[in-house]
């Protein structure tokens, strides 16, 4: 589960007392990438943390990873990253074989990130958009038509924070009929910076 990869890497990030102003959630659905997401995944949010960090802690020196090298089942993947002028991640890519993966990644004019496309082999396939309302933060899927534009998705995401930006509850959504539906939700409890206490919920 991908998502529950990204919360126990944003549940590492806390415990080693990094600063975290957003928790990203980038659910990447492409079957051939599956192999080696872990990984990418892994070093691909840990950027994103660093570069959502405090004007205190961004002004300390930070050494940005560029490239990772990795073999699985004897094919070798190369994995890049991309930053602006303010260090934060704009775009990964991974290749293996002839293959190419790529995220570039778009900021609003507070420095949330506001958009997230998946490319394969040059292609987008898949657009996440995120909305900032107060404390609470809205993902939502787009898809290419026929006519290479994008519609809206079948699945939205929902993640409320509590006056320590830590993450309280996420809710999942299903489209049917042009409504929104809920059917599961996290509730999360933390203590001293951890989290104590996670319920899981499904709705009926």
């Amino acid at each position: 589960n991908i998502l529950a990869l990204l919360f126990n890497i944003k549940l590492i990030a806390n415990q080693l007392k990094i600063n975290i102003f957003k928790f990203l959630k980038i659910n990447l659905k492409l079957t051939l990438f599956m192999k080696n997401l872990k990984n990418l995944l892994a070093a691909l949010c840990l950027m994103i943390f660093i570069a959502s960090c405090d004007k205190t802690e961004e002004s300390a020196p930070v050494t940005l990873l560029t490239e990772i090298k990795t073999t699985s089942n004897g094919i070798e993947y190369l994995t890049t990253f991309e930053y602006d002028n303010q260090n934060k991640l704009i775009k990964y890519a991974e290749s293996y074989d002839t293959n190419r993966n790529e995220g570039q990644i778009s900021y609003n004019s507070e420095g949330k990130m506001s958009e997230y496309i998946v490319v394969y082999n040059g292609l987008e396939t898949r657009k996440y958009t995120y909305t900032w309302e107060a404390s609470t933060l809205t993902e939502l899927s787009w898809v290419k038509n026929e006519n290479n534009t994008w519609d809206e998705g079948d699945s939205k995401n929902v993640l409320d924070f509590n006056s320590e930006e830590q993450v309280t509850k996420q809710q999942y959504f299903y489209k049917q009929n042009d409504n929104w539906l809920a059917y599961s939700y996290n509730l999360l409890t933390w203590v001293n910076g951890n989290v104590d206490k996670e319920e899981m919920w499904n709705i009926e």
